[in-house]
């Protein structure tokens, strides 16, 4: 599973998941992506200097700018949108998401003609 694309939106907090992968607490959900074994995180303004210090394994997006570039195409600055830009701008059309993932975003992405596989049971496997 390492080569394949992982996605989680959620908060740390609640979420032991996002904690293991990003090993910080944030209180508020957001996205994660493993890109060719590469964590990204998607952060807003209020977070993302604590991200980069804290999450330093991690590539760490700004949510503004992303909002930014989907007002600019007209697009709807939703979580399964934000996705779609980041994977669209890695050539990437298909992603794994833990069992507990949000069921309406996983719908909108499909709509959007991503590929999403629900994964039962551990979702990393080391831990």
């Amino acid at each position: 599973m390492s080569q394949n694309t992982l996605l989680m939106v959620a908060d740390s907090e609640h979420d032991a998941n996002m904690l293991y992968a990003v090993r910080m607490f944030v209180p508020d959900p957001f996205i994660y992506l493993r890109i060719r074994g590469k964590c990204h995180i998607v952060m807003s303004d209020l977070e993302i200097d604590r991200a980069r210090a804290q999450a330093a394994h991690c590539a760490v997006i700004s949510l503004t700018q992303c909002r930014k570039q989907l007002e600019k195409e007209r697009r709807k600055a939703s979580f399964a949108q934000m996705v779609r830009l980041i994977l669209s701008r890695q050539h990437i059309r298909r992603a794994i998401v833990p069992f507990n993932f949000p069921a309406g975003i996983v719908e909108e992405l499909r709509r959007l003609g991503l590929g999403v596989k629900v994964k039962t049971g551990a979702f990393f496997q080391q831990r």
